[in-house]
């Protein structure tokens, strides 16, 4: 069994709207990867755990996934209004989105995980560990504003395993970067995004609402960790669910198979008179 969260951004600033495709990876690949068999390349990568990943579109930026355990560090948008990018960065150096696993309620600890670019462009974090498998990708669909993170967890193992896995959000500062980083001055909020009920919006208020983004976590509970109005507004969401054996499910459904399989259609015989008599099933 595989469960599938999927962490959505949306940005918006000044009067632009932004909104994000929420089709995933079919929508990103399905102009690019067409092929024969239809199946994406894929590339590893040797990286070292101090070594970043950058992905994006002509949108949005996502420059530091951190290679060591997948956490994304920051953003970024191109603002005509600033003149330059607008930089979302995590808390005093912490990750602005931090995604997790736990199982048994422990967290798994996802570190130093093999990483593989889809269509060169696709970062794709792999962690196998105790039969269960964990992946982490980003994507920025071409043409989407905005860009999201596809969790699944695979249980290959021999027993069923009680799973939560979930994402952290804790934004620390808005900077304007030209060619040096400018930390703006305003308050930053959180609150229920108003067009849909699985999202959380931070905003950025000096006069007016500056810029905005939100973080949407369809199928996900999300709880505020900090109060509407903070200085590093916190946001943690998470998915609960049972994985059962990959293997056993399989057997079952060959066992189901051979059952349909055994049921036979018996060729019509005649009565004692002569008549045709309806065939029967054994």
């Amino acid at each position: 069994m595989r469960i599938f969260p999927r962490y959505c951004f949306r940005l918006s600033f000044l009067d632009l709207s932004v909104c994000l495709f929420l089709a995933l990876l079919a929508a990103g690949l399905g102009k690019t990867t067409l092929k024969a068999a239809n199946a994406p390349r894929e590339f590893s990568l040797s990286l070292s755990s101090s070594d970043v990943i950058a992905t994006g579109n002509e949108w949005i930026s996502l420059p530091a996934i951190r290679a060591s355990d997948a956490a994304l560090m920051s953003f970024n948008v191109l603002s005509m209004h600033d003149r330059g990018l607008l930089e979302v960065v995590g808390n005093t150096g912490s990750p602005l989105l931090d995604p997790y696993f736990l199982v048994n309620d422990e967290q798994v600890p996802f570190r130093d995980p093999e990483w593989k670019l889809i269509e060169y462009w696709i970062p794709t974090a792999h962690l196998a560990a105790n039969g269960l498998e964990f992946t982490i990708t980003y994507c920025a669909p071409p043409g989407s504003r905005g860009a999201l993170i596809h969790m699944t967890a695979t249980n290959r193992g021999g027993r069923e395993v009680p799973i939560a896995m979930g994402l952290r959000a804790s934004w620390g500062s808005l900077n304007r970067v030209t060619y040096t980083e400018v930390a703006l001055r305003g308050e930053r909020t959180i609150a229920p995004a108003s067009w849909v009920d699985q999202g959380e919006t931070f905003g950025f208020i000096t006069h007016d609402t500056h810029f905005a983004w939100s973080l949407l976590h369809p199928g996900a509970k999300g709880r505020p960790s900090s109060p509407p109005v903070s200085l590093s507004p916190g946001l943690e969401t998470q998915k609960e669910a049972t994985l059962t054996q990959v293997n056993r499910r399989r057997r079952i459904l060959s066992s189901a198979s051979a059952s349909r399989s055994s049921v036979q259609r018996i060729p019509p015989r005649r009565s004692d008179n002569g008549s045709t008599a309806k065939p029967r099933m054994e």
